[in-house]
Parts: C-alpha cells; sequence; structure tokens
C-alpha cells in the first residue's frame, strides 16, 4: 500500500516551492535542501487547498511560484516582476539565520561574545 502523500511548502530564492511526498524528509531531498528546512521554521505543511491540489496532480514533482506570490504553481515560473520585501516573503527563523550567516556573528565560529580586551 502506498504511503499518503502530504504537501509542504518553502521559499528559496526568488520562489515558493511546494511538493506532494511522503515525508518531510522526502521533500527536503526533493528541494536539494542541506539542512532541516522544517526545524529552522522555513518551510511547512501546506494547508491550502489549492496547493494540495495542484501538488496531488504530480506528485514528488517540485512546484515553483515567484516568491511572494498567490499565483499558481507549476513546474516552470517566471521570477517575480514586483519588488518583494524580504522581511514579508521569508519566514523570520530563515531570516534571522541568514543575517548571522551573512554577518558571521563572532559567537556562532566560538569566540565568546565581548571578548574584547
Amino acid at each position: 500500500m502506498a504511503r499518503k502523500l502530504k504537501t509542504y511548502q518553502t521559499s528559496l530564492g526568488f520562489f515558493d516551492l511546494a511538493i506532494a511526498a511522503p515525508s518531510m524528509k522526502a521533500a527536503l531531498q526533493a528541494w536539494g535542501a542541506d539542512s532541516n528546512l522544517f526545524h529552522q521554521g522555513a518551510a511547512k505543511e501546506s494547508d491550502d487547498p489549492a496547493v494540495i491540489a495542484a501538488t496531488l496532480k504530480e506528485p514528488g514533482v517540485v512546484l515553483r511560484r515567484p516568491v511572494g506570490s498567490d499565483g499558481s504553481f507549476g513546474e516552470r515560473a517566471e521570477l517575480p516582476t514586483e519588488p518583494v520585501s524580504l522581511l514579508h516573503s521569508v519566514p523570520r527563523a530563515a531570516f534571522g539565520v541568514a543575517m548571522l550567516t551573512l554577518l558571521r556573528v563572532p559567537f556562532l565560529e566560538g569566540d565568546a561574545p565581548l571578548a574584547h580586551a
């Protein structure tokens, strides 16, 4: 008996991604993620009926749409034409992780904070 599929969503670069997969692990593999986006708050199980219907038509296929849009998902998606505010399109946890990585906060590299003397 085949495992029941669930629909998962995340944002990556200029696109929102969705997939019907049997598990979170399978969704992460299909997206090419090298970390647990669900644990970081950057991915979720979808409860949007339109997204679920689109992914169940093509199970196992990563569907895309421009980030922050309400358009339909498809195998191909055009780049966004309107500027999108990062603060509204990226989950807070993912935005925080990205900013800390970019800023290379010293305590992430093993140094104690305020250890400058």
